[in-house]
């Protein structure tokens, strides 16, 4: 189901596409989707992909469609596997932007995220790079994401950091051109962790990639680290060490 405003018309070409998988997050996404509201430039579309949420997740996103040209609301096939990557996935092959950004529901842009973001990318990038903060409750209390975006490294630099688990930037950071996004294959609908990790392997892998990284201080995204993030449980940690040994299967099957 795709729920869009056919009333007003844009006439605007879209450059940036966002996308939003949601599965209950009723508590954070008004905020979460007030935030790409806000931005400062036009040329964009925000696609809401919803997994089947029970709560009224998809009541708000309808409530953004019904007064925002930009904003789309769709619900996941049930031909399609549950999970993000699969609403991300969908969400891609729905989108109109020259360029994709991955948000959670829960995160947020700063309000000239997307027009910097598009200002200063070179044009030949298939990948692009931004800052990514940290916050708790207030969003007045960040701390960087990570400290390790440095001006003296490369595309193997990095790809060294992912595979060593030292993970350099948040998903939030990513500014994918989508023709390269759809090209390595988009985001592995096996993963329910590590998904971040992986994609990225898989893209800073590709002889053809041309990346581009923000080395500025400039911060365009919000990583929202929730309670779940935050809780250590027995379960929790039984499901990630499957999911790691699955994510290394696969790690071994792409890069040998």
């Amino acid at each position: 189901m795709c729920i869009s405003n056919f009333s007003k018309t844009n006439s605007l070409p879209i450059e940036v596409s966002v996308i939003i998988p949601c599965f209950n997050n009723s508590r954070h996404l008004e905020e979460t989707l007030q935030s790409v509201a806000d931005q400062n430039l036009q040329g964009f579309e925000c696609l809401v992909v919803d997994d089947g949420s029970e709560d009224g997740s998809w009541d708000i996103a309808l409530k953004f469609v019904q007064s925002n040209q930009l904003f789309q609301a769709h619900r996941r096939s049930d031909s399609l596997p549950k999970g993000a990557n699969s609403c991300r996935n969908f969400g891609a092959e729905k989108a109109k932007g020259k360029y994709l950004v991955f948000l959670d529901a829960d995160d947020l842009l700063e309000k000239d995220a997307l027009s910097y973001r598009l200002k200063k990318i070179s044009q030949e990038a298939d990948l692009g790079i931004f800052l990514t903060a940290n916050f708790s409750v207030n969003i007045h209390q960040v701390i960087p994401f990570s400290n390790l975006i440095k001006k003296d490294k490369g595309t193997q630099d990095y790809l060294n950091l992912f595979l060593d688990y030292r993970i350099p930037w948040h998903t939030s950071s990513g500014f994918w051109k989508k023709a390269f996004f759809q090209k390595i294959g988009g985001f592995d609908l096996d993963l329910q962790r590590y998904q971040d990790v992986d994609i990225h392997i898989r893209a800073l892998s590709d002889s053809e990639l041309k990346l581009w990284v923000d080395t500025s201080s400039k911060i365009t995204s919000y990583y929202r680290k929730s309670e779940f993030h935050q809780q250590v449980t027995l379960a929790k940690r039984s499901f990630l060490l499957n999911q790691g040994f699955l994510f290394l299967d696969k790690l071994r099957h792409n890069l040998g």
